[in-house]
């Protein structure tokens, strides 16, 4: 998965949410396709009780905060997605297709991005 050729870069911790099918917080990926950012992010185990991470790589997000903003995002988590669950792929153009719908219809894009958020 990490040598699959996808338009944004996707960082390990989440290709492991989205390996184990896990929520995937869109200001935490916003943020990783910063420049600089270490997509080597995932957690070391110290030992049975703790693990190591990295502050920045856990707490870093970016707000999302228009209708291109999110469609950038979904199409990155979408691809990556795709790239394990490719059965998923109706079923996401038909959410995404349903939010653009909210973001058409809503004098503010917060409305489309909470509703996804939720």
């Amino acid at each position: 998965a990490q040598l699959e050729r996808l338009v944004d870069p996707i960082s390990r911790s989440v290709w492991k949410k989205i390996i184990l099918d896990r929520y995937v917080d869109f200001e935490h990926l916003y943020a990783t396709f910063e420049k600089g950012y270490d997509h080597n992010d995932e957690t070391k185990d110290f030992n049975e009780e703790f693990a190591i991470v990295k502050k920045d790589s856990f707490t870093k997000k970016r707000s999302v905060t228009s209708e291109s903003d999110w469609l950038r995002l979904f199409d990155a988590w979408k691809a990556a997605v795709l790239v394990f669950y490719r059965h998923r792929d109706d079923e996401l153009s038909v959410y995404r297709e349903y939010v653009v719908k909210i973001f058409r219809s809503s004098p503010s894009p917060s409305s489309a991005i909470l509703f996804d958020r939720e």
